[in-house]
């Protein structure tokens, strides 16, 4: 039995083949092999560390503060790769929950942890009352200080990062 030609078939078919010889022409035209050593040589040369870490801080703050779901699931989904193992465990009396996190994500968690205690102590100086807390002694102690700056805190964080 022979089966009619069918117009439209045979236009799908020779634009998969214009496609295919036009893939094939450029794969012919590519480098066999590029040399990516050199690649990322040179472009820690052209790139400062501090200006990588400002960058990846920066985006940080923009996902944190500023985007929307749709655009923070991405990130969400590289953070949940760097986490090994969360465990929450009860605490003796009525005290707040503790939480381990181990993996990469625990160094990121202490960075974001400095950034906080550093953003809580910039708001602290710009309260009016600081100035005035300071020369009547009321922070004359270390531990003064840290009630001011801590707050309240809802849990204790133990970070285990991974090698």
């Amino acid at each position: 039995m022979h089966r009619p030609r069918l117009a439209a078939l045979d236009d799908m078919l020779d634009k998969l083949e214009e496609r295919r010889a036009g893939l094939e022409a450029r794969l012919r035209q590519a480098p066999a092999e590029e040399d990516f050593e050199e690649k990322v040589k040179k472009l820690k040369a052209e790139v400062s560390p501090q200006a990588v870490e400002l960058i990846i801080n920066s985006a940080f703050y923009y996902m944190r503060e500023h985007a929307d779901s749709e655009t923070k699931q991405p990130f969400i989904n590289i953070v949940r790769q760097s986490i090994q193992k969360v465990v929450i465990a009860k605490t003796p009396g009525h005290q707040p929950a503790s939480l381990e996190v181990h993996g990469r994500i625990a160094s990121i968690l202490a960075a974001m942890e400095a950034a906080t205690i550093m953003e809580k102590q910039f708001e602290a100086l710009k309260r009016p009352d600081y100035l005035e807390k300071r020369r009547a002694g009321e922070l004359d102690t270390e531990q003064k200080q840290k009630k001011l700056l801590d707050g309240k805190r809802d849990f204790r964080c133990t970070l285990t990062p991974t090698r």
